[in-house]
This record gives C-alpha cells, structure tokens and sequence, in this order.
C-alpha cells in the first residue's frame, strides 16, 4: 500500500479516485475540500490510499493551528471521517480502517496536536446513486475512545410530488407562498449555461454586497469569494437570485453545492430593506423554489441544513444559527442525524503501546 496526497492530484484524477472507490460523501470532494482550505488556514494533509494504483481509501485531514492550538481539524468545521472502497470483503474492511485510522493518529501525534474533530454526513454517492445510509458510521469508535454529539439536519426527499412536497410545507408557510404578491417576483438561476462570464461575476458581486451590507463587514476572505465564483464559471455550484418583475430589483440570493444528485443550501442573503422584508417572505420563497428547482431536473435529495437546540458537550451555536436552524423546519424535510465526534490525543486509542495485543491482532 502506498499514501498519495491528494494536493498532489489534479480536480479530475482526485475525482476519479472517488468513483473508483465508489462509495463517498460531497465532502470527500475536491470541490468541497478547496472551498474549507479558500476559507480558512488549514495544512492539507487529505491523502488516499492505493493498492497496485488502485484507490482503496480517503481520508480528508487538515491541520490548523489556531489560540496557540494546534488540531487535526478544517478550523471551524470538522474533517469528514473517511472512505473506503465498497468492493472489499468485511476483515479487509477493518484492517483498511485500523490502517487509515493508525495514519491520523501518527499525523496528529508528529504534529503536537491537541485534538482531532471529525463528523459523519449521511448522503452517500454509491456507484453514481444517491442515497441515505449509516453503513460504518460510528467505525471511529472501535479505534479512539471518542466524545461525540449527535445534531439532526432536514433533508428534502425529492422523490416526492410536487403537491406532497408542497403539503410537506408548515400550514403558515403553504399559506404565505399562496399569496399573490409572489406573481410579483422573478426567480432565476445563474450559471454559465444562460448568461456569459461577466454577467455572472456582476450578480455575484451584488450577492457578495449584500452579504457585507447585512453582516456590516466582510463575512469571508477573498480567496473564499473568488473560489465560490469559480465554481459558478465551471458550473460546479449554483447561485440562485430573486428580482422584482417591475423595476428588477434584487431581493434574494441563496448559493447551492451540489454532487451528483444532490445539492446543498450553503448561504442565502436578503435585501436589508425593511419593505421588502416585511411584504416578502424571501428566505422562505428563494429556497423552496431552488428545491422546486432541483425536483424538476431529478434531483434525489435537497439539503436544508440543520437544526440546533441545545449546546452539547463540544458543539455551541449562536442564538442567531439556532434561530436559523428553527426556521429549516418549516420546509418539511425529514429529520437525520450527523454525528460530530472528538479525540483529545491525551485520551485513549488502540494505538497506545498498552493496547499492542489489539493493533497487531485483527478486531
């Protein structure tokens, strides 16, 4: 077996690994992984095991060093537990894992790091399908003795009619979306596909506005903007925008990843005017017409996000994500869990010398 990292890899080879492995999350992606290192500082230390040139496993790691801290993390988001190829017998599964596990904590261990965070996400592409599935989510376990916290996150089945997606909908919000002033907007998307590169790069300068005029500063480093625009170039994510029809005005826009069949509401901004925001619903109105948007092309899944009530253990929110999170509730989705775990490298592992017996013995 051979370590490739990953940042040696071009989009496509990295890509290509993935659907050879055949089995893996969105955020296993290139796509994914470059907009956490545009984003934040982060080490990248992702690599792939091969065996033969075959891709047999991945791993997405990064190292930040943050408050005199240093964490196997992607800062203020945690590393998503790896992958591994689905064509392997069982106890070729658990040595693969034992082996992939072995590297972070060596990685970690060579590097002083306090910690590590990662967490499992429950939409899975396996050989190009879309699905739901918690096959080896908690496999960490049986290595690191981990704390873990558990946050539900509401998913759009879109395999639904369009009347029960509707029905789905709170009672207050199917009767809002009736109304008729929404004859009065103009939903569209932005991509490369209806309008040329400069068009692009001015709607997403005003999308961008919007965001500091809201947050009163600049909500992102540059190198994150201009990757997001970049994977609106190369048709790799979607921005979607709401005018008024009668002097075009802007009044929303709501940036989507996808993968495959799936997308993600990442980040949606509003119009500050207090008129608008008070005839309009328009975080309710721009996100069920992209879901209505992704059911019409044959979408599996749509991603809302997640829902926080309380603060646990290591995971705390803001009063404003958990307000947020509330109001994801109302489209309907059903309820899944993520599963965020966390290894202080003072605490136990089976790679401690003590737990030799187990290392060298398959489990």
């Amino acid at each position: 077996m051979k370590i490739v990292f990953s940042k040696n890899l071009s989009k496509n080879q990295h890509e290509a690994y993935l659907n050879e492995i055949g089995d893996y999350q969105i955020y296993h992606t290139e796509k994914l992984l470059n907009y956490y290192f545009h984003t934040s500082k982060i080490i990248d230390k992702s690599f792939f095991i091969l065996e033969k040139d075959k891709p047999l496993a991945f791993a997405p790691l990064g190292i930040v060093k943050e408050d005199k801290l240093t964490t196997l993390s992607f800062s203020a988001v945690a590393c998503h537990t790896p992958t591994i190829s689905h064509n392997m017998a069982s106890q070729n599964k658990r040595k693969l894992y034992k082996k992939l596990f072995s590297i972070i904590y060596e990685t970690g261990v060579k590097n002083k790091c306090k910690s590590f965070e990662f967490f499992f996400h429950p939409i899975r592409f396996f050989n190009d399908q879309c699905k739901i599935d918690y096959k080896e989510s908690m496999k960490i376990l049986s290595c690191f003795d981990v704390a873990y916290v558990v946050i539900n996150t509401n998913i759009i089945d879109l395999s639904l009619s369009p009347d029960n997606l509707f029905m789905n909908l709170r009672k207050a919000m199917r009767k809002e979306l009736r109304s008729k002033k929404y004859k009065e907007l103009e939903f569209f998307k932005i991509n490369s596909q209806n309008i040329n590169k400069d068009q692009i790069k001015d709607f997403f300068n005003l999308y961008k506005k919007y965001h500091f005029i809201s947050a009163k500063k600049q909500t992102r480093k540059d190198s994150s903007w201009k990757y997001m625009l970049n994977l609106l170039y190369d048709d790799r994510a979607d921005l979607f925008a709401i005018r008024r029809l009668e002097d075009k005005k802007f009044l929303s826009f709501l940036y989507c990843f996808r993968e495959k069949n799936f997308a993600i509401g990442a980040s949606q901004v509003n119009i500050t005017s207090s008129k608008e925001l008070k005839r309009y619903s328009l975080r309710s109105f721009i996100e069920y017409k992209a879901i209505e948007y992704y059911k019409n092309i044959n979408f599996r899944f749509y991603e809302v996000g997640q829902t926080y009530y309380y603060d646990k253990d290591f995971k705390s929110f803001t009063e404003k994500h958990k307000r947020i999170g509330l109001t994801k509730l109302q489209f309907g989705g059903d309820l899944y869990p993520i599963f965020y775990f966390k290894f202080d490298f003072d605490k136990d592992s089976i790679f401690n010398k003590k737990h030799k017996f187990i290392v060298e013995n398959d489990f």
